[in-house]
């Protein structure tokens, strides 16, 4: 049976009915927020909202979607430690280079306060 990946979670893969259940709600989401602001494309927040309180509670009632929402933690959760690690290796290559700057603008401006001192007059 060929599964459709879900309107608002492309990651999910869906059975038949379960797909147009939720694009009908897209769709018609969408169209009602057209009616007050017509150049609103895309889809609502509210049925994004609708989505992670309601239908994807109902969803994971199914095995194949528990396994794909806990695939997709592992996946978000590796990806924010690589982040992390990317961000430390980041910062402490910018601490060195903020050191190096504040170190030499204290040498510079130790060479103007003795040059003052050496100008003036004794």
């Amino acid at each position: 049976m060929i599964k459709r990946a879900c309107p608002i979670a492309n990651w999910i893969k869906l059975e038949a009915q379960d797909y147009n259940e939720i694009q009908k709600r897209v769709n018609t989401d969408s169209q009602e927020k057209q009616k007050t602001d017509p150049s609103f494309s895309g889809i609502c927040p509210s049925t994004i909202t609708w989505f992670y309180n309601t239908k994807l509670p109902q969803l994971m009632e199914q095995q194949s979607i528990q396994n794909m929402v806990n695939a997709k933690i592992e996946e978000l959760d590796q990806k924010a430690t690589n982040i992390k690690r990317q961000q430390l290796a980041q910062n402490n290559i910018w601490d060195k280079d903020i050191n190096i700057a504040e170190m030499e603008a204290e040498r510079l401006k130790e060479v103007v306060l003795n040059g003052k001192k050496n100008l003036q007059p004794q």
